[in-house]
C-alpha cells in the first residue's frame, strides 16, 4: 500500500528519490566516481588532422592579409597577382573536372564504349583550347580588321595602374 503524501513503501519517493533527497544508487560509488580520476579525452588522429588545417588554413589567411595590405606597393601589387592567378588555376580545374565527371555520368547513362568516351574527351579538350585561342586572339585585338602588327608602342602594361593600356 501506499502511506500519505504519496511515498511508496520503504521510504522511497516517486523517481527513485529517497527521503534525504538523494537519487538511489547515487550513495557512496556516485561520490566515488566523482573524487577519482575522470577518464581523458581522446583524440583520433583524423581530429588532429582537422585541427592542423583548420590552424594553417586560418594562419595562411591572417598572411595573405598581411601580404595584400602591406605598405610596399610592388609587394602588395605582387600578392594580388599571385592571389588571381591561384584562383584562375583552382577555378579552371574546378570547371573542367566537373563538367568531365558529367560527361562520364552521361556515358554511363548512354551506354558508350571506352572508344567512344576517348572521343568525346578528346574533344571536350579541344573545345577549350579552341575556346582560349579564340580568347587570347579577341584580348590581343588579333581578329580585329585594322591592326598592323609590324607597328610597335610602348604601353603601361600593368593593370593595376591608373593609366593602364596608355601610350608612352
Amino acid at each position: 500500500g501506499e502511506a500519505e503524501g504519496g511515498e511508496a513503501e520503504g521510504g522511497e519517493a516517486e523517481g527513485g528519490e529517497v527521503e534525504g533527497g538523494e537519487v538511489e544508487g547515487e550513495g557512496e560509488e556516485g561520490e566515488e566516481g566523482e573524487e577519482g580520476e575522470e577518464e581523458e579525452e581522446h583524440f583520433t588522429p583524423v581530429d588532429l588532422d582537422a585541427a592542423c588545417m583548420l590552424l594553417g588554413g586560418v594562419t595562411f589567411v591572417m598572411f595573405l592579409f598581411q601580404l595584400v595590405n602591406i605598405n610596399d606597393d610592388d609587394v602588395r601589387r605582387y600578392a594580388w597577382k599571385v592571389v588571381s592567378n591561384t584562383i584562375s588555376i583552382f577555378m579552371a580545374v574546378l570547371f573542367f573536372q566537373g563538367n568531365n565527371q558529367m560527361l562520364e555520368m552521361k556515358a554511363k547513362v548512354w551506354g558508350w564504349s571506352p572508344a567512344v568516351m576517348v572521343l568525346v574527351e578528346f574533344i571536350h579538350c579541344s573545345i577549350y583550347v579552341i575556346s582560349m585561342f579564340a580568347m587570347v586572339g579577341y584580348v590581343t585585338g588579333v581578329w580585329e580588321e585594322n591592326v598592323d602588327l609590324g607597328k610597335m608602342e610602348w604601353v603601361y602594361a600593368d593593370a593595376m595602374l591608373c593609366n593602364f593600356d596608355e601610350v608612352v
